[in-house]
C-alpha cells in the first residue's frame, strides 16, 4: 500500500492538502494499516475543492447539492477502494500477469468504470430533479474531469501490462 500511495502523491493524483493548512505525510512516515484512509481522506478532500470552485451555487442550492454530494461521496468512495485494490494488484504483477489473469484484471477494470459512469448519471438524475438541469449537468462534467484528470495522470505513469517500467 506504501508504493500505491507514493505513486499516487508523485504523480498528483493526491492533491496536495497544503493549500488548505493541512499536511500530508510522506509515505514513508505513513503506517500501513492506515495507508488506505489516508489516501481515500485526501483524494476526497482533493476532489471536494474542485467542485466548491466549479460549482458557483447560491446559498440555497449549496445547502441541496452538498446533502446530495455527501451521499454522492460515500457511494463513490465503495468505487474508489476498488480502483484503489486493483490499482495495488497491477502494481505487484504488472510484469508478470499471465494471459488469464490480463484477460480478469481488463473485466474487472472494464467494471469499475462502468461504475464510476452509472453513478455519475445516477446522481446526474437526481440532482437534475432537486435542483437545474444546468447545475446537474456541471455537477456531470466537474465529476468528469477530474476523474478523466486523475485516470490520465495515472495512466501516463503506470507500465503496460508485461512491462517493469513505462520509461
Amino acid at each position: 500500500m506504501k508504493q500505491v500511495l507514493l505513486l499516487l502523491l508523485i504523480f498528483g493524483l493526491v492533491p496536495h492538502a497544503e493549500a488548505q493548512g493541512t499536511r500530508v505525510l510522506p509515505p514513508t512516515a505513513v503506517q500501513s494499516d492506515a495507508d488506505l484512509d489516508i489516501v481515500k481522506y485526501v483524494v476526497t478532500q482533493g476532489r471536494r475543492r474542485v467542485f466548491e470552485n466549479a460549482m458557483k451555487l447560491n446559498k440555497q442550492d449549496s445547502e441541496i447539492f452538498w446533502t446530495v454530494y455527501a451521499e454522492y461521496e460515500q457511494e463513490h468512495g465503495q468505487v474508489d477502494q476498488k480502483g484503489m485494490k486493483l490499482l495495488e494488484t497491477y502494481l505487484k504483477n504488472v510484469s508478470v500477469f499471465t494471459n488469464e489473469q490480463s484477460i480478469q484484471f481488463t473485466n474487472e477494470l472494464a467494471t469499475l468504470q462502468q461504475e464510476t459512469i452509472a453513478l455519475r448519471v445516477k446522481y446526474f438524475r437526481i440532482l437534475s430533479e432537486k435542483l437545474s438541469g444546468v447545475t446537474a449537468a456541471r455537477f456531470y462534467q466537474v465529476d468528469d474531469y477530474v476523474t478523466a484528470a486523475t485516470k490520465l495522470d495515472l495512466l501516463d505513469n503506470l507500465p503496460f501490462i508485461g512491462e517493469k517500467s513505462r520509461r
